[in-house]
């Protein structure tokens, strides 16, 4: 089963000895993730769907970084590139690794 599949579930809950722990867990549906969990000797509090995005955890994506993104992305189209190069194009351009 290729990780394609696989979704990305965030979850919280107490450890075997009682301790408070939250991540994240990859697994093909909800079902698998609690199983996978399970097994580790996690009792859960909560389990659900998470982003794919490649990022974790409390990072942000500001608003005038987007504005800045999907200005750079208009001209690039307007000025006939293609998508795909686009995205290249601005890939290659930014400083933060976050969009």
């Amino acid at each position: 089963m290729g990780s394609s599949n696989k979704r990305l579930y965030t979850y919280m809950g107490k450890s075997s000895s009682g301790k408070f722990i939250q991540g994240k867990i990859k697994a093909t549906n909800i079902q698998w993730a609690r199983h996978q969990l399970r097994r580790k000797g996690i009792k859960l509090q909560s389990l659900k769907k998470s982003s794919n995005l490649p990022f974790w955890g409390n990072q942000t994506i500001k608003a005038n970084e987007i504005t800045l993104f999907t200005q750079q992305l208009a001209l690039l189209l307007k000025a006939g590139v293609p998508i795909r190069r686009c995205f290249t194009i601005l890939a290659h351009s930014i400083k933060k690794t976050r969009l």
